[in-house]
C-alpha cells in the first residue's frame, strides 16, 4: 500500500515478506534483505516505517525490486523542518503531505510555528480569543494531524512564539500581556504562559518536544514597562538581558515539569 500511494503507476508484482522484530536494534535502526523476498528487521513502529521508506525508494517503475542488504540508522534523533502556519494559511491537506514528505525521508520531526504577530493558527482553550478567526486549525483538524503523524512515527513540534512576535497577545489580551513589541515579564504573564501551554500540551499529546520561540524579541522596550521593572526589582535582577534568561528559564522549567523538552530558538541573550 505505501509504494502504491508514493508510485500509483507501479504495477506490483506479488512478492512474500516479513518482519522480524529485534531488540538488539536501536530505536530507528533497521535491517532489510531482498531476494526472493523481503525480510524486514525493526526494532518498533519508527524504524518499520524507515523501513518502508526505503523499500519505496528501491522500488522502480515496474515495482521490481533489486537483490540488495541494506542496514541504516540515523546519525542524528533530532531531524526536522518547520512549516510557518503563523504566518500564512496551510490547509490540513498540506500539512498532511508534509508528513508525507517527512515520513518518505526519514525526518523524525516536523515544527509548526503556530503564533507570529500576523496570527495564531490553533485553538488556546484558556485564552479563546488569541485564535485568529479563519485561519486557525480545528481540535478535529489537529486530532488529525496527530493521528497521521504518528502513524509514520513523526513527533509534531508545536511553537509558540513568546516574548517576542506574539502581537496577537498584547492585541487580544493587553490587560495581561501588555502593549509594547514584547510580553510584558511579570509573575500574571507567566501563569497566563503556563495556562496556554497547558492547552498546546493537551492539543499535542504525542508530542515530546514543545518549542518555545525566544528569538528576535524587542527587550529594550521592557525598560519601560513597569510591571517588568517590578519583577526584575523583585528578583534581584539587575539587566534587561538577564530578565530575558529569566524569562526562558521560567518557561522551560514549566514545560520540563510537564515531561516534556523544551525547545528555544538559539542566540536568544
Amino acid at each position: 500500500q505505501y509504494i502504491r500511494k508514493y508510485k500509483p503507476n507501479a504495477r506490483l508484482s506479488k512478492a512474500e515478506g516479513k518482519v522480524i522484530y529485534d531488540n538488539t536494534l536501536e530505536a530507528e535502526e533497521y535491517r532489510i534483505t531482498v531476494s526472493d523476498s523481503v525480510t524486514i528487521y525493526a526494532s518498533g513502529n519508527i524504524s518499520l516505517n524507515h523501513a518502508f521508506a526505503s523499500l519505496v525508494q528501491l522500488t522502480d517503475s515496474n515495482g521490481a525490486l533489486k537483490k540488495c542488504e541494506i542496514s541504516d540508522k540515523p546519525d542524528f534523533p533530532y531531524r526536522s523542518f518547520m512549516v510557518d502556519v503563523g504566518r500564512q494559511t496551510h490547509p490540513i491537506k498540506y500539512i498532511l503531505d508534509y508528513l508525507d514528505l517527512c515520513w518518505l525521508y526519514k525526518l523524525s520531526c516536523i515544527q509548526l510555528h503556530l503564533s507570529d504577530d500576523p496570527g495564531v493558527a490553533v485553538p488556546i482553550k484558556s485564552f479563546p480569543n488569541l485564535a485568529t478567526e479563519g485561519r486557525a486549525y480545528t481540535p478535529d483538524e489537529i486530532r488529525q494531524i496527530n493521528l497521521y503523524a504518528k502513524e509514520r512515527g513523526i513527533s509534531i513540534v508545536p511553537e509558540l512564539e513568546v516574548p517576542g512576535h506574539a502581537e496577537q497577545f498584547m492585541k487580544k489580551y493587553p490587560e495581561i500581556f501588555g502593549s509594547l513589541n514584547i510580553v510584558s515579564a511579570c509573575d500574571e504573564v507567566f501563569e497566563a504562559l503556563y495556562k496556554i501551554y497547558d492547552d498546546i500540551i493537551e492539543l499535542f499529546p504525542y508530542s515530546k518536544y514543545i518549542h518555545i520561540g525566544g528569538d528576535e524579541a524587542s527587550i529594550g522596550e521592557w525598560q519601560s514597562c513597569e510591571r517588568t521593572q517590578r519583577y526584575m526589582k523583585a528578583n534581584n535582577i539587575s539587566s534587561i538581558d538577564e530578565m530575558y534568561a529569566e524569562f526562558v528559564r521560567k518557561v522551560t522549567d514549566y514545560i520540563l515539569s510537564k515531561g516534556k523538552t523544551p525547545i528555544v530558538w538559539e542566540g536568544f541573550g
